[in-house]
């Protein structure tokens, strides 16, 4: 067998993988019409009086975390998606060709990229600005994530725990003196019924106690006026019996209302969302969002919004909050119980956004119909699953119940491990272990080597 020689074999290579570039130069630059060639042509110029190109601007991704650096990226988002090329079905080309292309594209200068004959040019940008429509909305999409979880909720948790911190010698001292007037009244009433039962045996008559005599032994322990302060600090302090953990901290997030609306407009004018079942509602509630305190409104009944999304403490927030005219709600307070939930509901993929990678619809990459039907038996003897789902999940569902009693079964006496009447497991703290003198002597000796001061 004869070989060619390494010279021939470099340039045999070199010609296939030159006209294999070619054929997708080629390919993307038949998907466009004139107009579309010339917009992408325009993202490689200059404008007067600027440095950078129009390219460079939409490459730059956001780089801050607050309310007008979202607004930004979701102008940039909106730029992009608005240059026309979403409906470019770019699906011909396999996407490694497709994003080997468009790094290059990203990463290129202007000026190199002008350089080029107009089928790569033109393919390079179309690679390039498929790229960006579905990183800046990415993009988009995390700076909501990040400034919801650390800027938002996070913070509010912290300042209502400082809060909470701040009273609580305040709320201690007033339940100390509540519990002391209610030990008196214990004291008292127990004493007075076991003199009843003492002289119901006898057949005597024992006098009740009047209210006069129970509040004079309270008096002498506690006094009156500093007994309704205690019992005002303490409501004011511990909230009301239907309040929740949460209500503290969602009290300070309604403050933040400021940060959150110049973009929950745009949000929804920019980026297209779908929902699961699961959160149709919320979504339709954040796009009906900018209707209710648009226009300056500063009153919003009852009747238009959805009352089934105001969940724990939110409620109270939301309809009883102080000084609302009756039949009116709270609305910056409905703007983050609808915010919380789209968060969650975003995180879960019960919202997700049509032009995004991360953010997108894991479901929709699903096989489904006749494609399914099709690749279903050599999925399942890959797998080595049976058609009947129920049927394994039953076997899966006896294993680990046998696998559990048997766990359970084989602890016996040890007291570091528990299950409680959920099925959950509880591990004892492991106790402290002495630090050996290998270590004590290792930080005398470190100490000895720092400097007095």
């Amino acid at each position: 067998m004869l070989l060619p020689g390494v010279t021939t074999l470099v340039r045999l290579v070199a010609s296939r993988r030159e006209s294999a570039n070619q054929r997708l130069w080629e390919t993307l630059y038949r998907l466009l019409d004139d107009e579309q060639r010339s917009t992408l042509d325009v993202l490689l110029e200059v404008p007067d009086g600027q440095r950078n190109s129009q390219l460079d601007k939409l490459r730059r991704p956001p780089l801050r975390v607050s309310g007008p650096a979202m607004v930004d990226a979701l102008q940039r988002a909106a730029e992009i998606l608005g240059l026309g090329f979403a409906e470019v079905d770019t699906e011909v080309v396999p996407p490694r060709r497709l994003a080997e292309l468009s790094r290059y594209g990203v990463q290129g200068k202007a000026s190199l990229l002008r350089r080029h004959g107009d089928s790569r040019r033109a393919a390079t940008l179309l690679a390039t600005v498929t790229y960006l429509q579905s990183r800046a909305v990415d993009d988009a999409l995390d700076l909501p994530d990040v400034l919801i979880s650390s800027k938002l909720l996070a913070r509010a948790e912290r300042e209502s725990a400082k809060e909470k911190l701040r009273t609580l010698p305040k709320l201690g001292k007033a339940s100390a003196k509540l519990a002391a007037a209610l030990g008196v009244l214990l004291e008292v009433t127990g004493a007075h019924d076991d003199l009843a039962e003492q002289a119901a045996d006898d057949s005597a008559t024992v006098e009740p106690v009047s209210l006069a005599q129970v509040w004079a032994e309270i008096e002498a322990v506690v006094p009156r006026s500093e007994l309704t302060e205690a019992l005002v600090a303490v409501v004011e302090l511990a909230g009301p019996p239907d309040s929740d953990s949460d209500e503290a901290w969602r009290a300070v997030l309604v403050k933040r209302f400021a940060t959150v609306r110049p973009f929950l407009p745009l949000l929804c004018e920019v980026i297209r969302f779908g929902a699961d079942p699961d959160g149709q509602r919320v979504l339709a509630a954040l796009r009906d969002l900018p209707r209710l305190w648009g226009g300056g409104r500063n009153k919003v009944d009852r009747s238009e919004i959805d009352e089934q999304l105001l969940i724990g403490s939110w409620r109270r927030l939301v309809l009883h909050a102080p000084d609302l005219e009756p039949g009116t709600i709270d609305w910056r307070a409905y703007t983050f119980c609808v915010l919380e939930q789209f968060h969650r509901c975003l995180r879960r993929r019960d919202i997700f956004a049509v032009n995004s990678s991360k953010w997108g619809d894991p479901r929709a990459k699903l096989l489904a119909g006749s494609a399914w039907i099709t690749a279903k038996p050599v999925v399942l003897a890959s797998l080595n699953l049976p058609p009947d789902p129920d049927e394994h999940l039953d076997e899966r569902a006896e294993l680990l119940d046998a696998t559990f009693r048997e766990v359970t079964a084989g602890l016996g006496d040890n007291t570091a491990v528990r299950f409680d009447e959920h099925g959950r497991l509880h591990l004892a703290a492991l106790p402290a272990e002495a630090e050996p003198p290998s270590l004590e002597n290792l930080l005398k000796a470190a100490r000895r080597g720092m400097p007095s001061s």
